[in-house]
């Protein structure tokens, strides 16, 4: 598993103010999705660190994905499972998501599951 960085995105992270905030990690399985990566990216809510997981793209998808800011973790070992363990292995958060990286899916849907969790949390 090795890790490169694109630029910063922008957004809070960790606690503040006394209180915990959700701002999670946000894990991409990602098999040549070159075509999908920027729109994906692009929606992502701010403060949520998207970690892309390459497992073995031929298309630039790692280069993509570091170029638009995300975390690029490059997993050899093929499948699903080692793409998913290896986001495991390099998230920080508290709150861990998982999203398929083909635009299937709207990263704002991320925003009200993690509010709800938000709203769990006590004052530290």
């Amino acid at each position: 598993m090795k890790a490169s960085q694109g630029r910063p995105l922008s957004g809070c992270r960790g606690r503040s103010q006394g209180f915990a905030r959700l701002m999670p990690d946000v894990i991409l399985p990602v098999l040549d999705e070159a075509e999908a990566l920027p729109g994906v990216l692009e929606a992502m809510p701010d403060g949520y660190r998207p970690i892309v997981v390459d497992n073995g793209s031929v298309d630039g998808s790692d280069r993509i994905a570091a170029r638009l800011g995300a975390l690029v973790i490059s997993e050899p070992r093929r499948g699903f499972g080692s793409a998913c363990y290896a986001g495991l292995m390099a998230a920080e958060d508290d709150v861990i998501c998982f999203m398929d990286c083909d635009g299937s899916l709207d990263p704002e849907d991320l925003v009200p599951i993690c509010a709800a969790l938000d709203l769990s949390l006590i004052h530290i």
